[in-house]
C-alpha cells in the first residue's frame, strides 16, 4: 500500500504528464490498481496474511483506488481502477455502496467523454454499478441518456426492470 500511495502521489501524477522519464509510469499504476483489489479478498488465508491491520490497509487501498479512478491522467489506469472495483464488489458485495459516489464522479468526469460521446470507461462504470446492484443517480442517468455512444445508452436498459423501480 505504501508503494501504491507513492505511485499515486499528487506530485508524481503531475510529473507523469510533463516529464518524459515518467512516460511509461502508467503501466506501474495500472498493475498496482489490479494488485490492490487483492487486499479485499475475504478468504481466511488472506485474513491471516494481512493480520490485524486488514481494515486499515483496505481503507488506504480504497483511498488510492479513488485517486486512480478520479485523478489519474491515464484513461487506461482509470478504467483499470473501475475493473478493480468490480472485482472488489464481487468479493465483498456489502461494500458496493461505498463505491457509488466515486464511480458516479468518474462517470461525469469530462476526461471520460469526447464531444458528448462517452469513452469505454463509461461503459465499464455502468457495468460496475449494475453488477453492484446500485441504481445510478438521476444526474448520471440523464447524462447517459444523452450520451452519443449507443453502448452507454443501451447499458441504461439494465435498470429498467421491476427490481429497480423503488430504489433511489
Amino acid at each position: 500500500v505504501r508503494i501504491a500511495e507513492k505511485l499515486f502521489d499528487e506530485d508524481r501524477l503531475r510529473l507523469t504528464t510533463i516529464e518524459p522519464s515518467y512516460a511509461f509510469d502508467w503501466q506501474n499504476r495500472l498493475a498496482m490498481v489490479s494488485a490492490l483489489s487483492q487486499l479485499f479478498d475475504p478468504s481466511p488465508a488472506q485474513a491471516r496474511v494481512m493480520g490485524r491491520e486488514s481494515a486499515q490497509l483496505r481503507t488506504r487501498a480504497r483511498d488510492v483506488l479513488n485517486i486512480a479512478l478520479n485523478d489519474d491522467p491515464s484513461l487506461l489506469v482509470r478504467d483499470g481502477a473501475v475493473e478493480s472495483i468490480r472485482r472488489i464488489v464481487r468479493m465483498r458485495p456489502a461494500d458496493g455502496r461505498l463505491w457509488k459516489n466515486p464511480l458516479e464522479s468518474a462517470f461525469l468526469d469530462s476526461r471520460n467523454h469526447i464531444e458528448g460521446e462517452g469513452l469505454f470507461i463509461r461503459e465499464t462504470i455502468l457495468t460496475a454499478l449494475h453488477e453492484a446492484a446500485i441504481t445510478p443517480s438521476k444526474r448520471v442517468k440523464k447524462v447517459a441518456e444523452r450520451d452519443l455512444n449507443p453502448q452507454v445508452r443501451d447499458l441504461l436498459k439494465s435498470w429498467r426492470t421491476s427490481a429497480y423501480d423503488d430504489i433511489e
